[in-house]
């Protein structure tokens, strides 16, 4: 896409990567209803893996590619309060985990110009400078409705939205985002998915034009779905 003249920005997460390295690093995780908690320690951890792992990892593969890929770290321009968390009507203190509310999008903005792709962590800080922990598709969601992106996508490990996770012909391939609450409500929407379709409906809100979710294992899977009618993934656009 960008040798094609398009320009790209990446958010990436590090969910993974974060789980080995705080196993290794012998840092306790604690989790609240299935929910990490990042405290101090988590937090030294995560960020070393994120800003200078994962970011780092992901630059040099774009490199080995010709690119020219420009890490940032994320908390260098998101801005984020804590995040507040209920469940079953129960506040949980998640620790350092925040939510972003602003992006400094002129760094960003000069990268592109210069000729570079931006790679994102997804760490933001608060007015005092404290360092969080964000959900990276919320982190992305919020980076591309505040340069008013015309397409947000994310990379899944599946196919897209399917009706039936079992069976890939189920794929909803084109979706409207007044259409996403009742697939949730029914179920069709679960688990990891919830977080990113919240994400992008709130995108679509913020002037993002298209969100589409593709497999990120399927080959030239993001050209085959912005250039093809049809497309491999599914397509979220306004009412």
């Amino acid at each position: 896409l960008s040798a094609a003249g398009i320009k790209v920005v990446v958010v990436h997460g590090g969910g993974k990567a974060i789980s080995r390295a705080l196993a290794a690093s012998k840092v306790d995780t604690q989790f609240k209803h299935g929910l990490r908690v990042s405290d101090a320690a988590s937090m030294q951890v995560i960020e070393q893996t994120l800003n200078h792992e994962v970011n780092l990892e992901i630059c040099e593969i774009l490199q080995a590619k010709s690119a020219r890929p420009l890490g940032i770290y994320g908390n260098q321009i998101l801005v984020c309060d804590k995040k507040e968390v209920q469940v079953n009507g129960e506040s949980l203190d998640l620790g350092f985990v925040g939510e972003t509310h602003t992006v400094k999008t002129k760094i960003i903005k000069k990268a592109l110009n210069d000729g570079y792709i931006p790679i994102i962590s997804p760490l933001a800080q608060d007015a005092s400078g404290q360092i969080y922990n964000t959900n990276a598709d919320e982190a992305a969601a919020r980076v591309a409705g505040a340069l008013r992106a015309r397409r947000l996508v994310y990379l899944c490990d599946v196919p897209g939205l399917m009706r039936d996770v079992d069976q890939p012909e189920s794929l909803i391939s084109s979706l409207k985002a007044d259409e996403v609450a009742a697939l949730v409500q029914d179920g069709t929407i679960n688990r990891g998915m919830i977080p990113k379709t919240d994400s992008a409906v709130q995108a679509l809100k913020n002037g993002v034009h298209r969100v589409h979710f593709v497999d990120g294992e399927q080959a030239h899977s993001l050209l085959l779905e912005i250039f093809t009618d049809q497309g491999v993934g599914t397509e979220i656009v306004n009412a």
